[in-house]
């Protein structure tokens, strides 16, 4: 984070402070960074979850058909990630999971979807000096993630940090596995397909992982956001109570 960023954010959080009535944030670690510890510590920040349209986000079987056709990914196991190519996305770490996985499985391929980030060129050189061109697919910027998400047979984040990750909330409602860092809040877990792991472990530990997780059968998913409070209609009702104080 550079000087002018910090100094941005110190002056924000002073404003939040003095004049935001209703607080709230989608995680513990997104309410200390945005209104610090201490606004935490005395309950004046409300959570409010970073919820999902359960009419969009579920598995889409023929889709996944379809965009794997698409993609030139028919018949392959799919590693999946979506993020910009930045720093905290960690890709070049994530590069090296898959370079483990191929090792042992042969058949896979990774799904970078995403774009607008400075590292890209970095990446697809990283890409180039571990000889994965023919197993790596930029997708892009797209507007069809739950489908992208249903072509993918697991999800990895090995992310530097997160205030609360979207992309893991949507990739559990389609009922995909999905292997994160340890940094990464634990409130992102909203199902049982969430494992976390240390980034300081192997990445031969990370590719097994994985790798274990990879033929595992969809699993609905929908009770659990419901009952956890990430529908987006139960969040709507939420917000209205918080901010205009009417159930």
């Amino acid at each position: 984070m550079s000087i002018v960023t910090k100094a941005v954010h110190y002056i924000s959080r002073f404003l939040y402070g003095r004049y935001v009535d209703v607080k709230f944030a989608p995680s513990d670690l997104a309410a200390e960074y945005t209104f610090g510890k201490k606004a935490v510590a005395k309950g004046q920040v409300a959570q409010l979850h970073n919820a999902v349209d359960l009419n969009i986000y579920h598995y889409y079987p023929e889709e996944r058909i379809s965009i794997r056709k698409e993609l030139g990914i028919e018949g392959k196991k799919v590693i999946g990630h979506i993020g910009r190519f930045m720093h905290q996305k960690n890709h070049s770490f994530l590069l090296d999971i898959f370079n483990e996985i191929k090792k042992k499985e042969p058949n896979a391929v990774l799904l970078l979807v995403g774009g607008n980030g400075d590292l890209e060129p970095m990446v697809r050189q990283k890409i180039s000096d571990l000889r994965l061109e023919d197993s790596v697919v930029f997708a892009g910027i797209r507007s069809d993630i739950p489908q992208l998400l249903s072509a993918m047979d697991v999800f990895v984040m090995p992310s530097f940090y997160e205030g609360m990750p979207n992309t893991v909330i949507e990739a559990q409602a389609t009922g995909l596995p999905c292997i994160i860092s340890d940094t990464i809040t634990k409130q992102a877990n909203i199902t049982d397909l969430v494992e976390y792991l240390p980034l300081s472990e192997p990445t031969s530990i990370w590719a097994d992982r994985a790798i274990a997780v990879i033929n595992d059968t969809r699993k609905e998913t929908k009770q659990n956001f419901i009952d956890n409070k990430y529908d987006i209609e139960g969040v709507a009702k939420q917000f209205v109570k918080l901010v205009f104080n009417e159930e």
